[in-house]
């Protein structure tokens, strides 16, 4: 699967609490890193909307610790919907919580899109939540640490999850009745945990990542060019991913922690932003299926005009279809140009995505001209005068010392 990172809200929680009862593994000799974790003391904070203007979570943090947080939209072929974004990180960096936004893929075998070149988003077969998370998630957020454990849900935790795979079903199921349309044959939930090891600025960690996945699909025939092979597809998105790390040794007690479990517990909505987003939401939806219940009224009006009118009806069904190749070559130049467009637009936000969850920021080189990609934990960078050092503190200028060469200073981080 090629890096595709950029539920409904009663699933944030889930994917924040659950798959972690008696699934810590064991640290048994690894001595303990750092100071004890304390999380007392926290503070509410805010996480605004830019597009409604106004506070759509608050949630707790501890006192002292950094914290950042925004509303993600996600988009493209790989986008789901609105999400929480955020990362609350002890002052020096070794404990964190972290929640990144949800991605979607589809898969199926049809023929006929392949020979015809008609997919608009690349087929991703990915069915399991531990498939998810080693091939996309960690090399996209933790490329260069260790995978300690992959650990699978307890009995008791499968449970849930079918239980939960139950539930979304009988959901279908009632949406295809209001349709017409028919339920997925199979539909689950999985999930899994990843525990890793690596070092923040030469001190141990260990982390644990938390992904659940919902996936639908099923065989069935190909309806519109019937003389193809049934079509076998599946859909699956992940839900919130969460990342808590820890010194070594101090991440069994940090997960088993009422004060986790608190922090988790405060992420709330502001109930007058979730409204209106709700209304937003499901006004489009009327929208859209207004516009396709009188796009398919039309299309049928159209088809038996048609059937009636005389010989003249064969004469035009040709020109039309010199009309449609030509507009079919003429829209084919617009896709391409619309792809390559996506695609940067998705580099672009790939970039910026690794970068949040690598605590990176691109700098201005003033001397060369270049934009490099830096930590973001300074206030200060500096480029040597040809453009091949850099220098970053939080506060001391290296032009201040007698005799040395010149620096410049950089510009704020793109």
């Amino acid at each position: 699967m090629k890096r595709i990172l950029a539920f409904a809200l009663s699933l944030t929680i889930l994917s924040f609490g659950a798959l972690l009862e008696g699934q810590q593994g064991s640290t048994a000799g690894v001595p303990a890193g750092g100071s004890p974790i304390t999380l007392s003391g926290a503070q509410q904070v805010t996480v605004p909307d830019p597009a409604y203007q106004m506070t759509a979570y608050t949630l707790a943090v501890p006192r002292g610790w950094h914290f950042g947080g925004e509303i993600a939209r996600g988009q493209g072929c790989h986008g789901w919907g609105l999400s929480l974004n955020y990362k609350m990180e002890s002052p020096d960096s070794l404990t964190a919580l972290i929640q990144l936004a949800p991605v979607q893929w589809n898969w199926d075998n049809d023929v006929w899109k392949d020979e015809h070149h008609m997919r608009q988003c690349e087929a991703v077969e990915i069915s399991s939540a531990a498939g998810f998370a080693i091939n996309v998630l960690l090399p996209e957020v933790r490329p260069n640490a260790k995978i300690v454990s992959v650990i699978a849900p307890t009995a008791k935790e499968q449970q849930a999850l079918d239980q939960a795979g139950e539930a979304q079903m009988q959901q279908y199921i009632g949406w295809a009745q209001q349709s017409g349309g028919r339920p997925p044959q199979h539909v689950y939930v999985d999930a899994v945990n990843v525990r890793l090891q690596y070092s923040i600025h030469g001190q141990p960690v260990e982390e644990m990542v938390t992904a659940i996945i919902n996936c639908h699909g099923g065989t069935h025939p190909n309806i519109g060019h019937p003389r193809y092979p049934p079509v076998t597809d599946l859909s699956c998105n992940s839900r919130p991913e969460r990342i808590v790390r820890a010194p070594q040794g101090q991440l069994d007690a940090l997960l088993g922690s009422p004060e986790l479990e608190q922090l988790g517990q405060s992420v709330q909505p502001n109930h007058e932003w979730w409204d209106r987003y709700s209304r937003d939401f499901y006004a489009k939806m009327a929208r859209d299926q207004q516009n396709f219940n009188q796009l398919l009224a039309s299309s049928w009006t159209n088809f038996y005009a048609q059937q009636r009118a005389n010989q003249n009806f064969y004469n035009q069904l040709n020109e039309n279809g010199r009309q449609f190749n030509q507009n079919l070559q003429r829209q084919g130049a617009q896709f391409q140009a619309q792809q390559a467009n996506a695609q940067a637009a998705r580099q672009k936000e790939a970039h910026r995505y690794i970068n949040f969850a690598g605590d990176k920021a691109d700098y201005y080189n003033p001397n060369s001209g270049q934009t490099v990609t830096l930590s973001n934990k300074y206030s200060r960078t500096f480029f040597s005068q040809d453009g091949t050092t850099a220098i970053q503190t939080n506060g001391w200028n290296p032009n201040s010392v007698p005799g040395s060469a010149v620096y410049s200073e950089s510009s704020q981080p793109h």
